[in-house]
């Protein structure tokens, strides 16, 4: 496996992140992402499953990845994809009733080569150019109001969503999964497996993925990798670059070498 990975977080349209990433037989394991994603294939072809959806594509396919939706998926052979990482303050703009419900896209891909090619000629653009911003909120809110929808939290055992939350909230620290099942009186096994009926992965594998996207938005340029490994918990820089390089496929050096 190798790969190459190039990103920029657009300022002005408040940190909406586009990536370029580029592998060679990549497995993803079965994870998830704090903020909705769009993407497109440059070359390659992928497959995987997002949800309870399996999907396959290939450069004439949209992708649309949900927030929190657990996915997975490999690279088949080389694969060079574009993606769009886009941030809560675009979804709250399209939530017109104010309703504050959960945002999602209807479907995992959509097969239109034209929007496609648009999507990848727009992300080269803008990757050079900060006068491509306006264009690309444009095209972004306009994909987030055709294929998106809202609607009610799915998980209805309070405590459990309860309990998810308190775990959101120590990221930058360390978590006993067996403190928190009995502040909400269960059994550490009872509780996992009631979380993972909810959330489809464990406590502790919720609690790492919450910790491993919250430390990526915080590197910078200039970020001690050391540091952040610190701050969110992890005995070390090199375990800490083991599990971010398992979710994302690169590692924390090459995600702030990255940066453009």
């Amino acid at each position: 496996m190798s790969y190459k990975v190039t990103c920029r977080r657009m300022e002005t349209l408040d940190n909406l992140e586009l990536q370029l990433l580029q592998f060679r037989e990549q497995r993803f394991p079965s994870h998830f992402h704090e903020w909705p994603i769009i993407a497109v294939l440059e070359n390659g072809a992928i497959t995987g499953e997002f949800g309870q959806y399996t999907y396959h594509g290939d450069s004439d396919c949209v992708f649309f990845s949900n927030a929190f939706e657990l996915n997975c998926g490999e690279s088949i052979g080389d694969v060079c994809y574009r993606t769009f990482i886009i941030p809560p303050s675009i979804i709250a703009w399209a939530d017109k009733n104010q309703k504050n419900e959960l945002f999602y896209f209807r479907e995992t891909s959509i097969r239109d080569g034209s929007l496609a090619e648009s999507l990848r000629l727009l992300h080269e653009k803008a990757f050079s150019s900060d006068q491509a911003a306006e264009e690309l909120e444009l095209l972004i809110k306009k994909l987030v109001m055709e294929n998106g929808c809202w609607r009610t939290e799915a998980n209805s055992n309070e405590k459990i969503s309860a309990a998810a939350r308190d775990l959101s909230q120590c990221l930058e620290g360390q978590a006993s999964i067996c403190q928190l099942a009995m502040d909400y009186g269960y059994s550490r096994n009872h509780f996992t497996r009631k979380f993972m009926s909810a959330y489809g992965v464990t406590p502790s594998h919720y609690f790492l993925n919450r910790r491993i996207e919250k430390s990526r938005r915080e590197i910078g340029p200039t970020t001690s990798i050391a540091e952040t490994a610190a701050k969110f918990g992890f005995s070390d820089q090199s375990h800490f670059g083991r599990h971010f390089k398992k979710f994302f496929g690169y590692s924390p050096g090459a995600y702030r070498a990255s940066l453009v």
